[in-house]
């Protein structure tokens, strides 16, 4: 993306803060994690809580001081978004910005921040803490979130693969919206799992809250972000019709679904994919269209730009037909970047970060073939339709995102907002089979 023109007489340079009040604001941010901890009430816990929290965002502390003091890992441009926002409201009013008319994708990561700039001074270094902090707070919400309903290992699990997961530990170290798209996606998934599993109507509100906030941040999520909804409703539609014996019931049932959930969700769709398609420049055409020439278009257009680290290669990517362009991008959505482009320090970090990924995927599907398929483990129907929908709708996110997604730098960076599906769906998968392996092994030793 072309910001010269948002950035025209914008002194970048001139945003690094005090030292100290920097290091003030990391200190308050690591004291708001490790007081948290006292919401735990086994001390033993509380440790384990403070160590993996406190522990890991003070490492972000000291790499972010670290990063921007010796450049380590360059700069990205979009990341002084926040700062220019006070730039351009102190050169030219706060109206336009107020209004949504300047880049209002970024907005909602300048509110984020503003409270804790307007205290402790607007500098690249303190956006880049609260950045962190986002991506720590998405691990909090969901330990306290899911721990009610499957106690303290799976919330465990959950805090530690979302807090260690490498790409939220990277991403802390830039001033890109990430962290606040994956604070409010995993707010989303959390919400969604206590709506479906609970008879509370609480986390609606958090359901909503987090589609209106990803929505304003990055509109094309749209394009998967209900899909776990639909993966649940429909398997209850199709529960429902399995269990009605009546002909005549069976049939108004269809046309009910019909008329009730499956024509609007057709609607919704179709003018879902008119709103996303028009936020990439694509307005009006079809998803081979889109493959084919805007992404072509897009590929060329970044040739030469940055360090051309394209998921497939120049000479492979226009030898090949669409599908499997779609195809290799997708894979290259998981498998990031492929062995033999691993050529520089940040491809380390993402084929790092993809290990982990593919690690989950397998461990998923293994303990589910293994445990819940087999009939070893009965965690009842609902339990498991939702850990299903969510390792599905990881898929999905990829599918979708390997139309367009050919730049393995955009890629790592838009496989962390979907990663809370693939990883909270695994954790509590895992804690599932500990404990019941935990309470076999008491039997014999009985």
């Amino acid at each position: 993306m072309d910001l010269s023109y948002f950035y025209k007489d914008f002194p970048a340079t001139e945003y690094t803060g005090d030292f100290y009040r920097t290091l003030l604001l990391g200190l308050f941010f690591l004291m708001s994690l490790l007081l948290m901890s006292l919401f735990v009430k086994d001390r033993k816990q509380q440790f384990f809580f403070g160590l993996i929290a406190g522990g890991v965002f003070a490492f972000k502390i000291v790499l972010i001081l670290l990063n921007e003091h010796y450049q380590i890992l360059p700069r990205k441009p979009a990341g002084n978004f926040v700062l220019w926002f006070y730039w351009y409201s102190e050169n030219y009013g706060a109206t336009e910005i107020l209004e949504g008319r300047i880049q209002p994708t970024f907005l909602v990561q300048f509110f984020v921040n503003y409270p804790f700039t307007y205290l402790f001074g607007i500098a690249r270094e303190n956006v880049l803490l609260v950045n962190g902090f986002c991506s720590s707070l998405a691990a909090v919400y969901a330990f306290f979130g899911l721990r009610s309903i499957f106690g303290s290992l799976a919330s465990f699990l959950v805090l530690i693969f979302l807090t260690i997961y490498p790409a939220a530990i990277n991403f802390s170290m830039f001033g890109l919206r990430d962290p606040v798209i994956y604070l409010f996606m995993t707010m989303n998934v959390v919400s969604l799992i206590r709506f479906y599993l609970t008879k509370s109507y609480l986390p609606v509100l958090g359901i909503l809250f987090s589609i209106l906030m990803i929505f304003s941040m990055r509109p094309e999520l749209f394009a998967f972000l209900f899909a776990p909804y639909g993966f649940l409703i429909l398997w209850g539609l199709i529960s429902y019709y399995k269990n009605t014996k009546s002909v005549n019931s069976k049939l108004l049932l269809m046309v009910g679904s019909f008329v009730v959930v499956i024509l609007p969700g057709l609607v919704v769709a179709y003018f879902a994919y008119g709103f996303v398609t028009s936020n990439i420049g694509a307005v009006g055409v079809s998803p081979v269209d889109i493959v084919t020439t805007y992404a072509s278009n897009r590929y060329d257009r970044e040739l030469g730009v940055g360090d051309g680290s394209h998921i497939v290669p120049p000479n492979i990517y226009h030898a090949i037909p669409w599908y499997a362009r779609w195809g290799l991008q997708a894979l290259g959505m998981i498998v990031l970047p492929f062995p033999w482009l691993i050529t520089s320090v940040p491809k380390v970090f993402a084929a790092i970060d993809s290990s982990f990924i593919i690690v989950m995927i397998f461990g998923f599907w293994r303990l589910r073939k293994k445990y819940i398929l087999s009939g070893l483990i009965k965690i009842g129907l609902k339990r498991e339709r939702v850990f299903l929908a969510l390792f599905l709708t990881f898929f999905t996110s990829v599918g979708v995102m390997g139309f367009i997604v050919n730049n393995a730098g955009n890629a790592f960076r838009m496989r962390m907002a979907i990663f809370p599906y693939i990883a909270i769906s695994t954790a509590l998968l895992l804690a599932t089979v500990i404990e019941y392996r935990q309470r076999n092994k008491n039997k014999l030793t009985a």
